[in-house]
């Protein structure tokens, strides 16, 4: 492949990242439009507000077994 350009939108810029870490030889360019843009060792938790960190823990406690985020209803 040549010419690879990677766009990451809103949490793709997280999976861009980490596709560009392990293959960046053949990324030729990134785009993140609209995206978490993390630094090395950050995890999407790590760029939230103070105030959304806390309300995704505790929806986590509460509807998704203590460690994971349930996927919101169709209607949100």
């Amino acid at each position: 492949m040549t010419d690879v350009v990677l766009v990451g939108h809103s949490y793709g810029g997280m999976v861009v990242t980490g596709a560009a870490d392990h293959q960046f030889s053949r990324a030729d360019t990134l785009i993140y439009l609209d995206a978490f843009l993390p630094e090395d060792g950050q995890s999407v938790m790590d760029l939230q507000p103070p105030d959304r960190f806390v309300y995704y823990n505790e929806i986590a406690k509460e509807k998704g077994d203590g460690w994971r985020i349930p996927t919101p209803p169709a209607e949100f």
